[in-house]
């Protein structure tokens, strides 16, 4: 089952890389996010969340 999964992948590494891109297409897609706004994934932290809005 976890043959093609990206477990323990850098996002440095080109099909992480890859996956990484599509969801951030998706994800601009889907909420409609203008072209010139950025959209980031980070880690899933309330830490993390608080510093972004920072």
């Amino acid at each position: 089952m976890l043959a093609n999964a990206l477990v323990g992948r850098s996002h440095r590494a080109k099909p992480a890389k890859a996956w990484i891109e599509k969801a951030i297409a998706l994800t601009r897609e889907l909420l409609e996010v203008p072209a010139d706004y950025l959209i980031g994934i980070v880690p899933a932290s309330n830490t993390r969340a608080v510093e972004m809005a920072m």
